[in-house]
């Protein structure tokens, strides 16, 4: 299984104009009504699959198609965001939601393997973690800001199933929703982190590949977190000055280099859609990606 980022060398990302990535955004985005024409059907809530360590006696029923579907409607979502940023003229925040779609995208790929729909399972189960985590922060926002959290005051309370969930299938931890039991080691948890799916969807060490080393962790990350390494082309803006100056700061490499990794992240996400809900769009998707091959410096998909 092979990332729709593909693996390209770092230098050759993406020498495509901004015309060309923002006629491959425009293709993408209409192809999001094949997925409503196709009328594929969300199954009825089901139970847990077996393996996922349920408390006893609680056995809830859970909604994963829906879910799977908001978060290709959220990747979707992030898409139309990085555009407008980007025609707008802020690439550079537009690379750090370039890292949110490339990672929802992940997920989407991700959850189409392993055992059945476990990884997805836990996704969802992970809300009753959320749940308790909102009721806890809530109380602590009711000590020490009660002016913001009177309207809350009365709303949520702890929920005995959202506990046992919590405590049984993620052994009260909050920190990730990736938690699965240790195969060798019963009653243990393993954690699945970012580079551990990049290595599953791309049958490649996470370090030794460009999806991961560039478009994550060198571009994504860095401007997540406002790194040095996003500074760059802010430097250049006042390299030559002798005083203090403020604007906002317009780069057209930015924006291209931007729009092009979320077409093809983008790409990944509806493969993922494709192959989940039986669309049978894959010869729409294969026609975007030849355009995008012969167009694109960052490959399409495989």
């Amino acid at each position: 299984m092979t990332t729709g980022v593909g693996a390209v060398e770092p230098q050759a990302v993406p020498l495509d104009t901004w015309a060309e990535a923002l006629e491959g955004h425009r293709r993408i985005e209409a192809l999001y009504a094949d997925v409503a024409a196709r009328r594929a059907w969300f199954r009825d809530m089901g139970t847990v699959s077996p393996g996922i360590p349920l408390p006893t006696g609680k056995q809830g029923l859970l909604d994963p198609d829906r879910v799977f579907c908001a978060l290709a409607i959220k990747a979707a979502t992030t898409k139309r965001a990085i555009a407008t940023l980007c025609e707008a003229g802020d690439g550079e925040n537009a690379l750090a939601l370039m890292r949110v779609l490339l990672e929802n995208a992940l997920l989407l790929e991700w959850f189409l393997g392993g055992t059945g729909r476990r990884r997805l399972e836990t996704y969802v189960l992970f809300t009753s973690v959320l749940y308790e985590e909102t009721v806890s922060t809530m109380d602590l926002m009711l000590r020490q800001k009660p002016h913001l959290a009177a309207d809350f005051q009365s709303q949520m309370a702890s929920d005995p199933y959202h506990k046992a969930i919590t405590a049984s299938v993620f052994q009260d931890r909050d920190e990730t929703w990736a938690f699965f039991p240790d195969p060798n080691k019963p009653g243990q948890l393993n954690q699945v982190g970012i580079k551990r799916i990049f290595k599953d969807v791309t049958e490649v060490e996470a370090e030794e590949s460009v999806d991961y080393r560039c478009f994550y962790k060198l571009l994504g990350s860095q401007a997540i977190h406002s790194g040095p390494f996003s500074l760059s082309r802010f430097l250049a803006a006042v390299t030559s000055r002798d005083t203090f100056m403020l604007d906002a700061i317009r780069s057209e490499k930015a924006e291209t280099l931007a729009l092009a990794l979320s077409n093809a992240s983008m790409l990944m996400a509806l493969d993922a859609l494709n192959a989940y809900a039986y669309l049978g769009l894959e010869d729409k998707l294969a026609t975007i990606k030849d355009w995008m091959r012969r167009h694109d410096k960052v490959e399409a998909g495989p």
